[in-house]
């Protein structure tokens, strides 16, 4: 093969590869991950924005007993295997307890949930509450955990 066919595979090889990551790039996603990813998204939103406002921005981060302290419906249940920015929470004993998972806490932000911890939250909640077919499902666990 001569330089000059070479270098002609190498650019349709090149434009190949372009043309499909563009491809990978812009297709549609899955919409109910989609869909998912937006109701978490929502529901974090909407507890952090309460808790906020009420006792105001933790420097640390929000922990369990902010969420519950705003939202009585909550249970230490709905916490368990919910990340924390280092390490999980579990319940024990009827309670919410932090597991560092053997890191350590190397900032003060450590025991704070993480976003797919809120994520976590959601799907607990979602698991633990019976929402009416058609409704906003973000709007039925919210209203779920202001109840006590």
């Amino acid at each position: 093969m001569s330089r000059k066919n070479s270098q002609a595979v190498g650019v349709v090889l090149l434009a190949v590869l372009v043309c499909a990551g563009v491809w990978i790039y812009t297709r549609p996603h899955n919409t109910s991950n989609a869909e998912g990813n937006t109701e978490v998204a929502r529901f974090s939103m909407e507890l952090r924005n309460k808790v906020i406002a009420e006792i105001g921005q933790p420097i640390e981060g929000l922990e369990p007993f902010m969420f519950m302290q705003m939202y009585p419906g909550l249970t230490p249940q709905d916490f368990n295997e919910v990340d924390a920015l280092i390490g999980v929470y579990r319940m024990q004993d009827g309670q919410v307890v932090y597991d560092p998972n053997g890191a350590q806490e190397l900032h003060t932000a450590a025991r704070a949930i993480s976003d797919g911890g809120m994520a976590q939250l959601y799907h607990n909640i979602l698991a633990r509450v019976s929402l009416m077919s058609g409704a906003d499902p973000v709007l039925g666990v919210i209203a779920a955990i202001s109840a006590e």
